[in-house]
């Protein structure tokens, strides 16, 4: 199911999340947990927009910003680190009618746009997530992804990045 998408496709899926075909966006799909390092992603990425303020870069987490007990405490890093929360995107799900969406964090169980379901959407997480058939859509909104971690071996979303025809 993992394959490049046109650059077409790409605009298109880009301007429904509201994203500009012109910024710069690295993607990270996983699980929050501690040996992801998610920190030090964060901490990389405020020097760099420190350094070069005019940067229209972004990061795309594809997590669950909820696991917080297990894994990091996204929203309160990048409020430590000075990082604008609008560059930082991550992917809603509906429980309800599984439409996906991508954007800033606005907090989990929040109403669903397409359907009207009330506190149906949550950051993607392993029980509600992108079908596997429509994930090359997800690595398509990107332009590289990037993975960093204490431990593990070749990890799967490195895999799909490469296969959707991106730099990892």
């Amino acid at each position: 199911d993992m394959s490049p998408i046109s650059l077409e496709k790409k605009k298109e899926l880009r301007a429904k999340f509201g994203l500009s075909d012109k910024t710069i966006i690295i993607g990270k799909v996983g699980r929050n947990q501690l040996r992801k390092e998610y920190g030090q992603l964060l901490i990389a990425f405020s020097e760099y927009k420190k350094e070069n303020p005019g940067a229209d870069i972004k990061l795309h987490f594809h997590t669950s910003w909820s696991e917080k007990g297990a894994g990091w405490d996204l929203e309160k890093l990048i409020k430590y680190y000075e990082i604008d929360p609008k560059d930082i995107l991550c992917t809603y799900v509906c429980r309800h009618c599984g439409e996906w969406t991508v954007g800033p964090y606005r907090g989990e169980d929040i109403d669903c746009p397409k359907c009207g379901a009330q506190k149906s959407q949550i950051t993607a997480n392993i029980q509600h997530g992108i079908p596997n058939e429509e994930m090359k859509y997800l690595y398509g909104l990107w332009d590289a992804g990037i993975n960093v971690h204490t431990s593990g071996g070749q990890e799967l979303n490195c895999c799909n990045t490469l296969l959707c025809g991106l730099p990892l």
